[in-house]
């Protein structure tokens, strides 16, 4: 969860797209909600919480820091993301939350696996 949302940001730069944060959790939103089968209150506190935590790590893309610090910083980031999203989600929800992330890092980290990967 350290870099959850990294990945997804940099598909969409490498494809030289620029998408907002909005945007990004959005497309995440889509997966997200029917996994932890989230009601409508619930998705729009977990959308929101995403959003705010993607724009700070954004931001911190934006400011040069070394390699260390800039780990650092969003494990900070992160640890803040679950501790509010434990105020929001049961245990349960969390597991699927963190299973979810994890597929989306292994995703993107592997352009293989994306679909429509390697077609004409």
């Amino acid at each position: 969860m350290v870099l959850g949302f990294l990945p997804l940001s940099n598909l969409f730069a490498q494809q030289g797209q620029t998408m907002n944060p909005e945007e990004m959790i959005n497309m995440q939103m889509e997966k997200i909600k029917p996994a932890l089968d989230l009601d409508n209150l619930e998705s729009i506190l977990v959308k929101n919480i995403l959003i705010k935590y993607t724009k700070e790590r954004m931001s911190l893309r934006n400011q040069n820091l070394e390699k260390e610090v800039m780990i650092e910083k969003n494990k900070e980031i992160s640890i803040k993301q679950e501790e509010e999203l434990s105020n929001i989600l049961s245990e349960e929800q969390l597991e699927k939350y963190k299973k979810l992330q994890e597929e989306f890092r292994n995703r993107n980290a592997n352009p293989s696996k994306r679909a429509g990967a390697g077609r004409m």
